[in-house]
């Protein structure tokens, strides 16, 4: 029994480990404050990957498809302060074979968002960790009648970036959107069901877009006046056939344990 468990750990120690997904070339600049633009991400064609005016919060949260970072005890000990006040620019480009022609846009930017998760290892020193925790959440699900979404056959071959409303989203992409913008009191996630990219432009974005939205989905806003001919983010989701419920769910939070301003390029 020893022998055997000894030669099944010398063949398992033998077997090549998978290298993680890389950019074959990168770029990445301080936007200095003189030179800010319109704040981008994004996913385009070929396997480019391309931010503007983005700091590194919303760099990890992107890579790691959540809409919220929590510090670890290791990472409260960090000066963060250039960590949550500088902002930059990216430029990459995947390996040619990386992502072949033909490839769906949501397989190529699930792809591009690990090639983003190497490059803040290797230029920002970026280390994480997930603990699993029981939360209440807002739900993401299909109302009653079914989805009122656009098909998908559009978003095959365009660009996807994640401020642009009529660009193509998935419904997580959706759930984390509205998280980070929404202002919602609660965690939001994506149970619908529905696995492909769509068309969103009837979603009523002044329900959470911030400066535009009145209520909260559970409540008002302490931070805007209420305004009751707003429509909130539940409103905006009825229009698509989909619907915020209240639901215990056990949530991979994501914690930050290390991270560092990053070696930039002239």
């Amino acid at each position: 029994m020893a022998l055997h468990l000894l030669l099944m750990t010398v063949m398992l120690s033998a077997q090549p480990q998978t290298k993680p997904l890389a950019f074959e070339v990168v770029t990445v600049k301080v936007n200095k404050p003189g030179e800010r633009r319109e704040r981008a991400l994004q996913y385009l064609p070929g396997g480019r990957f391309s931010a503007r005016a983005v700091p590194i919060p919303l760099l990890v949260a992107e890579a790691y498809d959540t809409a919220r970072l929590n510090p670890s005890p290791e990472f409260q000990k960090l000066d963060v302060r250039a960590i949550e006040r500088d902002l930059y620019d990216i430029e990459a480009i995947a390996p040619k074979d990386a992502i072949p022609p033909g490839t769906s846009s949501k397989v190529r930017n699930d792809k591009i968002k690990e090639m983003l998760r190497t490059l803040l290892a290797d230029r920002f020193k970026l280390r994480v960790h997930y603990e699993m925790k029981e939360e209440t959440v807002y739900a993401i699900v299909v109302a009653k009648n079914g989805p009122k979404l656009q098909g998908t056959d559009e978003c095959a071959d365009k660009p996807t970036s994640f401020f642009d409303p009529s660009s193509c989203h998935t419904m997580a992409d959706l759930a984390v959107f509205a998280q980070r913008t929404a202002r919602l009191e609660l965690p939001v996630i994506d149970k619908t069901g529905l696995t492909g990219l769509y068309n969103l432009q009837a979603l009523d974005w002044s329900a959470i877009i911030p400066g535009l939205g009145g209520k909260r989905a559970g409540g008002t806003n302490p931070r805007q006046p209420e305004d009751p001919t707003r429509p909130t983010f539940a409103d905006a989701l009825s229009k698509l056939g989909l619907r915020l419920e209240t639901q215990k769910a056990v949530l991979e939070l994501l914690y930050v344990d290390h991270v560092e301003v990053p070696t930039t390029d002239n």
